[in-house]
């Protein structure tokens, strides 16, 4: 912060703020050739680029889509992770062929060299795996039975299970049958577990396109989240 003051006889005087941002002392830099930034992959099987300073001993390397992170081995979790890369000759590379990408969701890549305990500041690039055309002009709907408590109404007691139903719909030519979709059940949250649990279910479409399952695990009083998904 840079403060500058000048005196005009009235207490406080003039007063002025200025922002001053003052950045590492080395010549360390890590910069992202692939994807570039922007991009829209149909597949991202490495990503990589180049580094340089002195001292450079490694690259580390983020992969965010804004609420998960990219961790070794290739999954996402909620714990942010900066993946380390020994870079060759001036060049990183990271090996991405383990990692399920999801398509229509914007990643975030942030790489930063580092030597010894010094970083430099991160350089960030973007890119998006693009929906399939089969799959943007597809419907999916969702329903659940009728409860036990009240005509007319979802609303069922601890213990008891639901059905959900529907119909996957795909104006392409794509055959509807035999598609798998996921449906997601997350219950709610509890003072004794915070972060609760989501329950993962699969199920096949019929040749029409209609499903049908079964939920069971219902045993938390409170409302449930109930999602269906064709990926």
């Amino acid at each position: 912060m840079l403060l500058v003051t000048a005196s005009n006889g009235i207490y406080p005087y003039a007063t002025q703020t200025l922002t001053l941002t003052v950045l590492p002392a080395t010549n360390l830099s890590a910069a992202i050739g692939s994807p570039a930034n922007g991009a829209t992959p149909t597949a991202v099987t490495a990503i990589s680029g180049t580094a340089g300073g002195s001292g450079l001993t490694k690259v580390e390397v983020q992969v965010t889509d804004g609420t998960y992170y990219l961790q070794p081995g290739g999954s996402f979790s909620a714990t942010p992770a900066w993946l380390a890369i020994i870079p060759v000759n001036g060049t990183w590379n990271l090996n991405t062929t383990a990692v399920s990408w999801r398509e229509g969701i914007r990643y975030t890549i942030s790489a930063r060299a580092v030597a010894g305990t010094t970083t430099s500041v991160p350089t960030t690039a973007t890119f998006t795996i693009p929906v399939p055309a089969t799959k943007s002009a597809t419907s999916l709907s969702l329903n659940l039975a009728a409860g036990s408590v009240k005509s007319g109404d979802s609303t069922i007691r601890t213990g008891e299970s639901t059905v959900a139903s529907g119909k996957l719909v795909i104006t392409s030519a794509a055959a509807v049958g035999g598609q798998v979709l996921t449906l997601l059940v997350t219950p709610p949250s509890t003072l004794m577990k915070s972060t609760p649990q989501t329950e993962k279910y699969t199920v096949t479409t019929d040749n029409s396109g209609s499903y049908s399952v079964t939920l069971n695990g219902f045993l938390i009083p409170g409302v449930y989240k109930i999602a269906a998904r064709f990926e």
